[in-house]
């Protein structure tokens, strides 16, 4: 004797397959801690800093996180500080190579920042006395994207680059 129709099976097992492929596609949790990108490294995996810890991507480093938050600085997470000399590279709709929540938050690039994508965005400061010292490249590419958006309060852009 079966308990489930044929109908029921296969609504059990779509709901399973659907499952599957959204836990298979879901990133791993990135915990806040400072890091380095070291010449030769790809990294794929967006870099969350919490407070007074610095992040690097040294000539030659790479981090590539797809459609996701390249570098993240969260609410409260105050001194936090980048230094890119390597590349920073978004590709998908809705990517963004840096987003800063924290006061005081400082990047620096003497590298590459590229996003590519729908409503992709290079850096969203909206902490105050957020700095940008551009001395290399910046690029932006998509419908409805945009290279900086400054919504903190006292937000300094430096740009000696492109």
């Amino acid at each position: 004797m079966c308990l489930y129709s044929l109908q029921s099976m296969k609504l059990i097992l779509s709901v399973c397959a659907i499952t599957l492929i959204v836990f298979c596609t879901i990133k791993p949790t990135v915990y806040a801690a400072s890091f380095t990108v070291v010449n030769g490294q790809v990294t794929t995996n967006g870099q969350t800093l919490n407070a007074n810890e610095t992040g690097s991507i040294e000539s030659g480093g790479q981090l590539n996180t797809g459609a996701n938050i390249a570098i993240n600085n969260p609410v409260t997470q105050d001194n936090a500080t980048v230094t890119n000399n390597g590349s920073i590279t978004t590709t998908g709709a809705g990517a963004i190579g840096a987003l800063s929540r924290g006061t005081n938050f400082m990047l620096t690039n003497d590298g590459v920042i590229s996003t590519t994508g729908l409503s992709a965005q290079a850096f969203i400061f909206n902490g105050d006395n957020s700095t940008l010292i551009n001395n290399g490249s910046i690029s932006t590419t998509g419908n409805v994207s945009q290279g900086i958006i400054a919504n903190g309060g006292n937000v300094t852009i430096i740009n000696n680059g492109r």
